[in-house]
């Protein structure tokens, strides 16, 4: 929708609480994974500035930013959102107000992958000047769905259904449910937690539908940035 500019928005209630959880999934994920890829399918401009014609004409930030950037109680995940923004704006008062892009970018490091679509021109044109000087950032002029939107072969999906089935059927129960191909008979139960041994059920149902879906996104994806 390329009239849709997100400077009206930036910074309400759904954008403070949106970048709260975005920061806060971004740590959890690092702490189980050296590197992450990143995909902002409707990336903005990176930034918003508070005069800016955009954030003064409904100016919803005064109900969103403003009414928690004098935060004083405990709550942590509040308190290292607030000096995120602070160290991206290098003050303790805020000028402008840091989009998903540059707050991922602020965040990562040079081991993630960051994916930053973009379809309306004069919004790609102001992302790509605040990326710039991002070593792990890509930016793209074009439909952040396209990836996904993509023909898929037959081969390709025939592929990744019986990737799926297998995989599924290495979980999938006995009679008596107490183990499966690959628990108890390739690997000793042993070596698997009570969360998997009892639950051997519902976990080939979800292998066996997951898996042919990780197979199209990536094959989508790779063939996306070619």
């Amino acid at each position: 929708m390329l009239s849709y500019k997100h400077g009206y928005h930036a910074g309400n209630q759904a954008d403070v609480f949106k970048h709260i959880c975005l920061i806060q999934a971004y740590k959890s994920l690092k702490k189980l994974n050296n590197s992450i890829s990143y995909i902002d399918t409707h990336a903005g401009s990176g930034d918003y500035d508070f005069k800016s014609d955009y954030m003064s004409k409904n100016k919803e930030y005064e109900y969103g930013i403003n009414k928690l950037e004098n935060y004083k109680y405990e709550n942590q995940s509040i308190k290292f959102y607030l000096k995120v923004l602070r160290n991206i704006n290098n003050s303790k008062k805020l000028s402008f107000y840091p989009g998903s892009p540059s707050i991922m970018s602020y965040l990562s490091d040079n081991s993630d992958k960051l994916s930053f679509y973009e379809l309306h021109n004069n919004e790609f044109l102001l992302l790509r000047k605040n990326l710039s000087k991002q070593i792990n950032s890509k930016v793209f002029n074009k439909d952040g769905f396209d990836f996904t939107n993509k023909k898929i072969n037959s081969k390709l999906a025939f592929n990744s259904i019986l990737s799926g089935l297998v995989f599924g059927l290495l979980f999938f129960p006995s009679q008596n449910f107490q183990s499966s191909i690959l628990v108890g008979n390739l690997i000793s139960k042993n070596q698997f937690s009570l969360l998997i041994t009892n639950n051997l059920l519902f976990i080939s149902f979800i292998v066996s539908t997951i898996i042919p879906l990780l197979i199209i996104l990536i094959y989508s994806f790779r063939n996306s940035l070619r």
